[in-house]
């Protein structure tokens, strides 16, 4: 099965994007180290980060397939109703 260019351009921006969101801390985006030689996360990692991963990955990508599902729901329905609009004519026609 072939690919079309558009699919491996969105598919290379999504693994792009997340690999760009993923090194941002060890790029210097973090809290810096902690007082204390131990490991806790919230010292470790900003907090704007952090809400920006959380909307970069849970809510932007959420309301985008939200927009995408209501637009395909559409079309189904309209294709749907014209289908049956033509079913119905063809029936009509074969009864007369």
């Amino acid at each position: 099965m072939k690919s079309s260019p558009r699919t491996l351009v969105v598919i290379a921006a999504c693994w792009t994007t997340a690999t760009v969101i993923g090194l941002l801390p060890a790029a210097g985006w973090n809290a810096g180290e902690p007082r204390e030689p131990r490991c806790f996360f919230m010292e470790v990692m900003d907090f704007r980060y952090l809400a920006f991963v959380y909307f970069a990955t849970i809510v932007a990508p959420s309301l985008f397939m939200a927009v995408v599902y209501i637009v395909i729901f559409r079309v189904v329905r309209r294709q749907v109703s014209s289908y049956k609009l033509r079913l119905h004519r063809t029936t009509q026609l074969n009864l007369k």
